[in-house]
Formats: C-alpha cells, structure tokens, sequence
C-alpha cells in the first residue's frame, strides 16, 4: 500500500515510489558522489574492478526487487541498500583521492554531508535534502514513517507549556497517548485509538491552538482526505520537528467554522455541541 507520494493516493503503490523516495530523502553529496560515478562508469573513466561487482549486482538485484514492491510507506523498507551502496562508493572512491585534486574533493563532500545532515539534528526522521527543499517542504512529497511517525508529542507538550498552556485541539497520527505526555486537549479525528480525552474547549477561549500532525494534514489515512486540507494555506505558527504543525486559531472564525464541519462529517457534531454556541458568540463579537 501506498497511500501517499508526491501529492497524490493510491491504494495499490507504484514502481517509482521507492526511486524518488531515495532521491529525495537521500544527502545531497550522496547523490553527487552517486552519479559522479555513474558518469564515469559510463564513460569509462572509472573502473569497475571484479571485487566491486558482487556488490553492484547486489544492489541491481535489491533495486529491480523493490520496483515491483507496492507496500509503500517508508524509506525504512529498503535501508539494507545503504551499506551495501556505502561499501561500494567507498571502493570506488579509494581510486578518487589518488589524483592531485581528489583529497580535496573527498574532503569537501565529506563536509557537505556533515553540513545538511547535522542541519536538521535532532530531527532526523524528517530529512529530506535540500535539493528539494529541505524537510520544511517534506510534507508535499512523502507521508508516515518518511516524516511522522508520532515522534514529536513530547515535543508539542514542551511547546504548548512554553506558550502558557493555551487550549487545544489536537489530531495526533502515532502510538503515544498524549495525555501522558499532560496535554489538555479537545480531540479531532486521527488515525489511531488511545485513552479518550473527554475535555472540552470553553465556548470563548482567551487563546486557542490546533495541532495536526503531517500525516493527518495529508489526509493520508482519512475519507475524505481533504479533511485538513484548509489548514495548508495557513502559515502555522510553529513546527514541532516537522512533524506537528501549530495553528493559532484564537478568534478565527473561519477555522472554527471548519472544526464544527469536522465533527459532523465524521459523525462527532453531538459530542461537541458548544461548537455552534462558539460560533455564534464569535460572529457576535466580530460584528461588534
């Protein structure tokens, strides 16, 4: 299954998603390095020696394997072509160093790829290089486990003291229970189950944040899948790890407007009927 890649859903995976995952999510000196070699294979300016072809056919074999994969859902299913593709570069790149300038270069590439990949420390799970865009454009091209995979709760919990403990409403895609983690929060739809949070915004909020993790931003898991969707215009007030997005909402009527439409496509309209009462007194004072 391959829910979502590069902006669109499918339930049935494609032959490309595994190629472009590692293209994007892949250090950019990696990529150089990568087809640096592959231009000088093909011009036979570098040369593929017999100790280097059990590990290249190897990776041939792993690659046309994953073409006909179709559980697509993260980057996480083809980590065993790293090594092997390390191992190789490496031996290719022991023939780089002996020309005058290779020391160089091998040293500048080696500081580009300490450079990006310490750039997004310690949020590693959401890399994506800067060719295209770095992991604050993640979210328009992978979703789970490529960039959230509930990583940053604890995250969202210190970010949410910070502001003053405001009120909440939260739609969390993972594992973790967020009222461990001591977040008060009104509940919208998600992806999973966890110990219910009963709690109850108040009708007129001094101030109010919503919170929805990327994969739930996507749509990724719902029906329909634009269910978020009207949040992507929005300029979030902060990303925790790239992998929660935070909207202030306070006094916004617009998105109040949308959370109460939430709740009655999903069927919840009934468990939280102060909604239209908030709605009302939100018009209210926006005219006044």
């Amino acid at each position: 299954m391959a829910p979502f890649s590069f902006g669109k859903f499918s339930t049935q995976g494609w032959w490309y998603y595994f190629p472009l995952a590692f293209l994007v999510k892949t250090p950019t000196a990696t990529l150089t390095i990568l087809l640096a070699f592959v231009i000088g294979a093909f011009t036979k300016k570098m040369r593929i020696t017999r100790k280097e072809l059990p590990l290249l056919s190897t990776l041939v074999i792993l690659s046309a394997f994953y073409l006909w994969a179709r559980v697509n859902v993260g980057l996480r299913h083809i980590l065993i072509v790293y090594p092997l593709l390390f191992i190789l570069l490496g031996q290719l790149g022991s023939e780089l160093v002996k020309v005058p300038w290779g020391k160089w270069a091998t040293a500048g590439f080696i500081g580009a790829l300490a450079l990006e990949v310490l750039s997004i420390a310690p949020d590693y799970l959401s890399f994506f290089n800067r060719l295209v865009g770095g992991p604050e454009k993640g979210i328009y091209y992978l979703s789970d486990s490529n960039i959230d995979w509930g990583q940053d709760l604890n995250g969202l919990a210190r970010f949410i003291q910070k502001e003053g403990n405001p009120e909440l409403l939260l739609s969390y895609f993972g594992t973790g229970a967020p009222i461990y983690y001591g977040l008060q929060y009104q509940s919208l739809p998600t992806g999973w189950s966890y110990p219910y949070s009963d709690h109850v915004n108040s009708a007129e909020p001094s101030k109010e944040y919503i919170a929805v993790s990327v994969t739930n931003l996507q749509g990724t898991y719902f029906a329909p899948r634009d269910l978020f969707a009207w949040l992507l215009k929005k300029e979030p007030l902060a990303k925790i790890g790239y992998s929660i997005y935070v909207y202030d909402i306070t006094n916004d009527l617009e998105s109040q407007e949308r959370i109460f439409e939430i709740y009655r496509i999903t069927g919840r309209a009934k468990i939280f009927p102060h909604m239209e009462e908030r709605i009302r007194l939100l018009k209210k004072k926006l005219k006044s």
